[in-house]
């Protein structure tokens, strides 16, 4: 016989009650406890669950362990403190969508959850939805083509409510929907809110999510000290200058790529003020690739080593990750270039293993390899070629 589920519930207020009769339906969850720092809303719900213990005191939850999870069910300015605080005492939890405000901070729980080897599951119900899953299962097939366009309209869940915030805890819902449906997050959101009843809150919004749609790339601007994204035009010739991801770093030879539904940046930094580009491999992570809010890795310079650590491309084939390295010659720039696969890659660990060469020897009067790039069916590389040019007497 399998183990119940020991699981208690902070937040009794608007939303509790629903997860607590969620819950209580399952048979292989013990619902043990509920916490509300407001007496009237436990009150509430015993009246209208039996057998329900509750508590004033969180933490009393959080610090009990005989609890294999919690459910958080509070306002969303509370949610990340509290994600904090019980995944620091062990448990797993499920926290009402959305998880924060702050992507930043929310990256920093997903990752504290991912090194404690806990769950953390946010709300996005209409995930499980089977109207939503046959939808994906459409869409996978390539038979409608491409999506171009999605729409969704909401006008409320039921009776007008004073207290409901559009964004939150309406937009959020179509956000996580159209992200599961193109498998992809957006590079750009606006947001207008207004207030439509008589309230203090945004009970509208109209909202535009951009995906991945477009070309932009990320040339070299070192000289500028500055990380330029340019978007483009009229492939491949025509570029227009799109935003700036970072300022005041002296970075070379900076990728871009996506790796575990997070963006990575690898820049070759110069912290000697010398120019030197040659020695440290920097990485940073965002949620997006346009994203203004880069999180640098806890180990940086993941490499220090000037033989290996100036990036020389990418190569991207069957979900694996191979850097591209300049080997540089005494008396040459680009003399080669090394494979290296990337065989852990996160806000915390980087381990990369050397696996070949690209030699200089695949054409006649080859005398250096610069950089190579490889995903799906298109391979870029540049390259030193020696001419010999007669000048007639």
């Amino acid at each position: 016989m399998n183990k119940k589920l020991r699981v208690g519930i902070i937040g009794a207020g608007r939303w509790g009650p629903n997860v607590i009769g969620a819950l209580k339906r399952i048979e292989d969850v013990n619902l043990q406890i509920v916490a509300d720092i407001n007496q009237t809303a436990l009150d509430l719900v015993k009246s209208r669950f039996s057998n329900l213990s509750t508590t004033t005191d969180p933490m009393e939850l959080i610090t009990d362990d005989s609890l294999d999870a919690l459910a958080i069910c509070t306002p969303v300015e509370t949610h990340l403190d509290f994600v904090e605080k019980a995944l620091n005492n062990g448990k797993n939890v499920f926290v009402e969508k959305p998880l924060g405000k702050e992507s930043n901070l929310c990256s920093k729980v997903c990752d504290l959850a991912e090194s404690k080897g806990l769950k953390l599951v946010v709300g996005h119900v209409f995930l499980f939805n089977n109207s939503i899953l046959s939808l994906k299962e459409i869409i996978q097939t390539g038979d409608i083509g491409d999506i171009l366009h999605l729409t969704a309209t909401r006008t409320n869940l039921g009776p007008v409510r004073k207290d409901v915030n559009a964004a939150w805890d309406l937009t959020s819902h179509d956000l996580s929907i159209f992200n599961f449906l193109l498998d992809s997050n957006p590079l750009e959101v606006s947001c207008i809110g207004s207030c439509k009843l008589d309230s203090n809150t945004d009970d509208t919004t109209y909202t535009s999510f951009k995906y991945e749609n477009e070309i932009f790339m990320c040339p070299e601007t070192h000289d500028k000290k500055e990380i330029r994204v340019y978007k483009c035009i009229d492939f491949p010739t025509k570029w227009e200058f799109h935003k700036t991801l970072m300022k005041d770093v002296s970075a070379a030879d900076t990728i871009i790529f996506k790796h575990d539904n997070r963006w990575w940046l690898l820049m070759n930094i110069d912290q000697s003020c010398v120019a030197d580009h040659d020695c440290q491999l920097h990485i940073f992570s965002a949620d997006n690739p346009l994203s203004e809010e880069w999180v640098a890795h806890e180990n940086n310079p993941v490499i220090f080593d000037p033989l290996v650590a100036r990036n020389g491309g990418l190569i991207l084939s069957d979900n694996e990750i191979y850097r591209v390295f300049q080997r540089q010659g005494f008396d040459m720039y680009g003399e080669a270039c090394g494979i290296a696969k990337i065989i852990r890659l996160s806000p915390t660990e980087y381990v990369e293993e050397i696996c070949s060469t690209i030699e200089p020897k695949f054409f006649d009067n080859i005398k250096g390899t610069h950089t190579y790039n490889f995903d799906s069916d298109l391979i870029v590389l540049d390259y030193l070629e020696i001419r010999k040019k007669h000048i007639g007497t």
